[in-house]
């Protein structure tokens, strides 16, 4: 066992104090404890009585609580920054509606969400923000194309190398993802955010090459190419092209001859004989 060090004879019990300096009392201080629990508050919401906790926002506590409020700027994982003004509702005793994104609650607060006037002014707020709108509702590449090709949705199959569902989205809009990728001036890639970071990503060479492994497949593997759109088969149930165009074979064969065999029984009754009095009798 390590022996114990023994205090020399004499020394005090009680440490000396220190100098009284700033390096001192910064490493003797001790840090703020955080409390263990959070206090919780009741508020008033639209006449009903919901709980949070202190230090939430409004809208923390009523979205906790599933009413809902309109919002376009809100993060929760970013503090509360009201550039939209959507979410403005009214409490009791305030002058002026407060945005409920970066309101703190208060023990007793009474709070209105759907009012006339709340309503008029999130659609005043709405209509502003139209008003300087730059019509970038889509993407700025999909935007500049000429087509109006869906690019994000073509580029995301494309990161998770499908191909198929690459080519069957470019297909909605031009038919020819591998023609087109080799001769197209590519005014999308001008426009790409991505940009702004480091490098425009290389959109037209994506769908030539998404274009060019289903031919590909075509080719080595007999694989049918993707359908734009899936048709709806006779049953309800979603088919590819191929399958549905021969279900619908089928089913036009089995009409033809049902059809021919009700013909074939009229043709056989008027050549069944009949009595003096124009009755026809079976012949079985």
């Amino acid at each position: 066992m390590t022996d114990l060090v023994t205090r020399p004879a004499g020394a005090p019990l009680v440490p000396a104090p220190r100098d009284d300096s700033l390096a001192e009392r910064l490493l003797t201080t001790q840090a703020p404890q955080r409390p263990q629990t959070t206090p919780r508050i009741r508020i008033e919401v639209d006449g009903r009585v919901v709980e949070g906790f202190e230090g939430q926002t409004i809208l923390e506590v009523c979205r906790d609580n599933g009413i809902e409020i309109p919002t376009l700027c809100y993060e929760p994982k970013l503090p509360g920054f009201g550039a939209c003004r959507m979410c403005v509702v009214e409490v009791e005793g305030e002058e002026h509606p407060p945005i409920s994104c970066s309101r703190s609650c208060e023990d007793g607060m009474k709070v209105q969400t759907q009012t006339e006037e709340v309503r008029r002014l999130r659609r005043t707020n709405l209509e502003l923000i139209f008003s300087d709108h730059n019509a970038y509702c889509l993407p700025p590449c999909q935007n500049k194309c000429p087509s109006h090709i869906d690019i994000p949705g073509f580029l995301k199959a494309n990161a998770e190398a499908d191909w198929r569902e690459s080519t069957r989205i470019f297909k909605r809009t031009i038919p020819f993802p591998s023609v087109l990728g080799r001769v197209c001036p590519a005014p999308c890639e001008e426009h790409c955010r991505r940009d702004e970071v480091d490098e425009a990503i290389a959109i037209r060479d994506s769908h030539r090459y998404a274009g060019d492994q289903v031919l590909k497949s075509m080719l080595d593997d007999g694989v049918d190419p993707p359908v734009p759109f899936e048709r709806q088969a006779p049953s309800g149930r979603e088919q590819p092209g191929r399958e549905h165009e021969l279900q619908r074979v089928a089913d036009h064969e089995r009409r033809e001859a049902e059809l021919e065999g009700t013909r074939q029984g009229h043709v056989e009754r008027l050549h069944e004989p009949r009595d003096a009095d124009g009755v026809q009798h079976d012949l079985a």
